[in-house]
């Protein structure tokens, strides 16, 4: 269990970094534990078909366009998640590792598969799955057990979607927005629509969770409101840290000692 909650660490902050070795140290870390599924080649398929990594906007200030109409929510501060059907095959995992599926009664204890335990999740993708050969949902699992800050799941975990692949594309917002709510699919909290500017995104990223606690705001995932690629990054979808939360040394102390 420690190695895995290491794991995570580390995965975490490969994923703020794109530090390939810390991807690799943190695939190790999963074989070692006993928590990678190799047998199925259809979570590599959908890796390969839909990737989600999310570059740092710092790094890239100008491949969103001033006043170009974008959708800013909440970054929450968890695991990566990604589950779906790929040719009917029920996938879960976290960035580029498939993840293997636990015993029915252990599924809602278990990071990666817990979000196949609730009933809107697979209300969405079980409806996607008939038409579309791929389907899956991108979001972010936190709580206590995942990270410092735990938006008031204490012992428990949380869900929230913020991306969906399904017809062999990314969905443009209105309609990711459209299908989580039909079928009842938590969100990451939506903070603006509107023009970009890099002062307003900046803005967005301060101050306190809109979740359920008073700590801060990790910061924001920033996208255009019409899917479209860039060719310096691919897929424009981006995201900003806060200063609070880059300056604040406890977070990051606990950060390396939690998982």
């Amino acid at each position: 269990m420690l190695l895995l909650r290491l794991r995570d660490a580390y995965m975490t902050h490969a994923a703020d970094t794109n530090d390939e070795f810390l991807y690799s140290l943190a695939g190790l870390m999963s074989v070692r534990a006993g928590d990678i599924d190799g047998a199925l080649p259809a979570y590599a398929q959908a890796v390969e078909l839909a990737p989600n990594d999310i570059e740092n906007l710092r790094n890239f200030p100008g491949v969103l366009q001033e006043g170009e109409s974008v959708v800013v929510s909440e970054k929450i501060h968890g695991t990566n998640s990604r589950i779906g059907y790929v040719e009917g095959t029920l996938v879960a995992g976290s960035h580029g590792l498939q993840r293997k599926r636990p015993e029915p009664e252990a599924m809602g204890t278990n990071t990666y598969w817990f979000p196949a335990t609730l009933e809107p999740v697979m209300s969405l993708l079980d409806a996607l799955r008939e038409e579309h050969a791929v389907a899956i949902l991108y979001g972010e699992i936190y709580g206590s057990r995942v990270q410092s800050l735990h938006y008031g799941k204490k012992g428990g975990l949380g869900f929230a979607a913020f991306d969906l692949y399904a017809g062999e594309r990314f969905v443009d917002h209105d309609t990711f927005e459209e299908l989580c709510r039909r079928h009842g699919v938590a969100t990451a909290p939506l903070l603006y629509r509107g023009p970009f500017s890099l002062p307003k995104i900046a803005e967005l990223s301060r101050g306190a969770t809109t979740l359920d606690d008073n700590h801060i705001r990790e910061g924001v995932v920033v996208k255009p409101t019409q899917e479209r690629f860039d060719p310096k990054i691919g897929r424009v979808i981006l995201k900003y840290i806060s200063d609070d939360y880059l300056l604040n040394d406890k977070l990051a102390a606990d950060d390396a000692t939690d998982m």
